[in-house]
């Protein structure tokens, strides 16, 4: 981010935690026993869906985000305050 941003290029990060659902058309296989205990350990208490990202993925490669860089955006379900 640091080297790319004199040239205005914007480097993020998104790191979403326990995926579950279809990735590229392609079912994402998740084992019940993590999914069980993901769930559990998240305040949310559900697994992250390919749609909780879609807006941030649009936010950040809009123009709305032009002086956010070096971020990573964790979309976990509050999992990481654990």
């Amino acid at each position: 981010a640091s080297f790319y941003g004199k040239n205005n290029i914007r480097v993020n990060t998104v790191s979403p935690g326990g995926l579950e659902g279809k990735i590229a058309g392609k079912e994402l296989q998740q084992d019940e026993a993590f999914k069980e205990k993901y769930i559990s350990r998240t305040p949310m208490k559900r697994m992250c869906k390919p749609s909780d990202l879609v807006q941030t993925y649009l936010f950040l490669s809009s123009n709305d985000s032009s002086y956010i860089t070096g971020q990573d955006f964790i979309i976990d379900g509050g999992f990481s305050l654990n």
